[in-house]
């Protein structure tokens, strides 16, 4: 019975990590916040194309290190490093800063990519479920609920200050990482 509740607790922190993975309040104002630090369009999208061919590089890999060391272990660092660049982005102000943020975010997004998906599955199984379908659907149900929450978020909060959205994602940048510990 005690090992049914771990995987039962698996599936609530995987809801909880998949609405912070996609809080994502920074992305309804992330070109007015790169043209107010005087990119230009040309570099706005440069800086979205080093994060996507990061995690285009890295699928692969952080997929094997997944098979090596472990689920748990995989989102844990990757939601370190998703914690460490929201973080960055509180400073980050040159093209360079930003560019090593997007790194980060990068590495940190291919390492969890897939992986928290497994575990649903693994969890379902593991409860001897034969239908994962309904964790699947209540993962990414939590995920569009992150995103919309996330949006109306950056709406209140830009009108008192930019920095505030920067702080907000910042802070809920590091809720997965916490969670993440808790699971099996």
């Amino acid at each position: 019975m005690q090992g049914t509740n771990h995987w039962h607790r698996n599936l609530i922190l995987l809801n909880g990590i998949s609405f912070a993975r996609t809080f994502m309040i920074i992305m309804p104002i992330f070109v007015p916040l790169m043209t107010g630090y005087g990119l230009s369009m040309q570099e706005i999208m440069m800086l979205q194309s080093i994060f996507a061919a990061v995690t285009l590089v890295m699928e692969l890999p952080s997929g094997y290190i997944a098979d090596v060391f472990g689920r748990k272990r995989t989102l844990v660092v990757g939601y370190l490093l998703a914690g460490v660049g929201f973080t960055q982005v509180l400073w980050a102000d040159t093209f360079v800063s930003l560019a090593i943020f997007e790194i980060t975010l990068g590495f940190a997004m291919s390492f969890v990519s897939g992986c928290d998906t497994a575990l649903v599955y693994e969890s379902e199984k593991a409860l001897a479920s034969d239908n994962s379908q309904s964790a699947i659907s209540r993962q990414l149900s939590w995920m569009n609920f992150g995103e919309g929450v996330a949006a109306l978020c950056a709406f209140v909060l830009i009108r008192f200050d930019i920095r505030w959205v920067l702080w907000t994602q910042a802070l809920v940048g590091w809720i997965p990482f916490l969670l993440s510990f808790w699971l099996v």
